[in-house]
């Protein structure tokens, strides 16, 4: 699927694009709020700027995608790999992390304020002026 389908059948009502392909597609800006799009491939593509609020991204794979200035807030994103991905100034509150690998993530300015982050991988991610408040970050026990 391409981002001109993706975006059409949204347009016209459709929500459930779960499994779908959209590596390297270019989504620069746009609103697909309580899209659902569980374990869907994203590899390098461009979401910078879109709204995602409410989005079901449970297992998705965004990794090396462009982020920046993206509206996840309330987005599900539990088992997400976004290695590599880029979420400069994105906003990731109320997100649910649980388990993602956010490995070698840029989240410089990222807002994660009241994000759940239980279990998630954050090896060298980069966490420069990161909103952390009241996010939860509890580890494997």
């Amino acid at each position: 699927m391409n981002a001109h389908e993706l975006l059409e059948r949204y347009a016209v009502g459709e929500r459930n694009f779960d499994t779908v392909d959209l590596s390297g597609t270019y989504l620069r800006g746009a609103d697909l709020r309580g899209i659902d799009l569980k374990k869907a491939i994203l590899y390098e593509a461009d979401l910078s700027g879109a709204y995602l609020v409410g989005a079901e991204l449970n297992g998705v794979v965004l990794r090396e995608a462009n982020l920046n200035g993206a509206r996840l807030s309330g987005a599900h994103l539990v088992g997400a790999d976004l290695s590599k991905a880029s979420l400069v100034g994105a906003d990731l509150s109320g997100t649910t992390l649980w388990r993602a690998t956010l490995r070698r993530t840029n989240l410089s300015g990222a807002n994660l304020n009241r994000a759940s982050l239980n279990e998630a991988n954050l090896s060298e991610a980069v966490l420069t002026s990161v909103d952390l408040r009241d996010a939860r970050l509890a580890g494997r026990i």
